[in-house]
């Protein structure tokens, strides 16, 4: 049985519960018809391009083309039980559908980020990412305050080690982690839609056409309005963001410097890149095994 669907600031999202069991399908609109329509006349080679070329423009990491049968795999799994097989319409469309929603391929393609849930499966345009406990910041929860703060910077860990393209997230909220009894040390983001590559948010904020730095945000994304009235490249950093919006929740502006997370919220103590320099160094020693 199922709740009807919800809608949630930029999605449809459909609880079903089925005894103990529960599965959460989001998707950016209700209907397929509401998605761009797919040229079915293309052979496997020209839609596995436009594919291609779909994910290389939202992830910004460049994806080989001779590479795009395993990145076929990745998005659609069952291709690899099915070698040599095409796929049929309606999943070439239901493809297409999700691949117009950022969030998918976010999840999708990036598990190694290890900050993103797995999709545990997807129907016509909607997908089902793994749930979650949500992570909902209750006073009770200052007991915990020391637990809390490994978790932020694990998190913010990975954010910075992926490759050498540190996820930049433009919507640093509680609200937007949650927690897994498999993911030890770190939150898991419910909601990766302001979840951008460095090059692809870069893309998004040079040269952009502004008269105030107003114009120049994404989110906790901030960017300056240049002297030629374009913006700039982010200015501020995730460190900072988590800092302002999560451990100051917890912690405020005035706690001990001897502990070494506290020490990098702290302008005191340097500024952005020696505080993160000095991060990463007791993330190599504390969080080595997130």
């Amino acid at each position: 049985m199922h709740d009807p669907y919800m809608v949630f600031r930029f999605q449809v999202v459909v609880v079903m519960k089925d005894g103990g069991q529960t599965a959460v399908f989001k998707s950016i609109h209700p209907s397929m018809s509401d998605f761009p329509k797919l040229d079915e006349t293309l052979t496997d080679d020209e839609f596995s391009d436009k594919v291609l070329d779909l994910v290389n423009d939202e992830l910004r990491l460049g994806w080989p083309r001779h590479y795009k049968k395993h990145l076929m795999e990745i998005l659609w799994p069952t291709l690899r039980r099915t070698p040599g097989e095409s796929m049929s319409a309606a999943d070439r469309a239901s493809l297409w559908a999700l691949l117009q929603q950022p969030e998918f391929i976010l999840f999708r393609v990036l598990p190694l980020t290890r900050v993103t849930p797995q999709i545990v499966g997807t129907c016509g345009q909607f997908y089902s990412p793994e749930v979650l406990v949500a992570f909902r910041m209750k006073g009770y929860y200052m007991n915990l305050k020391g637990k809390i703060l490994v978790h932020i910077m694990g998190t913010l860990k990975l954010f910075h080690e992926f490759l050498n393209e540190p996820l930049q997230w433009c919507d640093v909220r509680f609200d937007n982690l949650g927690l897994s009894a498999d993911y030890p040390k770190r939150f898991v983001l419910m909601d990766g839609d302001m979840v951008y590559t460095e090059s692809r948010l870069r893309a998004a904020l040079v040269n952009r056409s502004c008269t105030s730095d107003a114009d120049c945000s994404i989110g906790d994304c901030k960017a300056r309005c240049t002297a030629d009235l374009t913006c700039s490249d982010r200015t501020d950093t995730n460190l900072e963001v988590f800092c302002e919006k999560l451990v100051r929740k917890l912690f405020g502006h005035t706690y001990s410097s001897h502990n070494r997370y506290l020490a990098a919220c702290q302008e005191t103590n340097g500024n952005i890149t020696q505080r993160m320099n000095e991060l990463r160094l007791t993330w190599s020693w504390n969080l080595a095994d997130v």
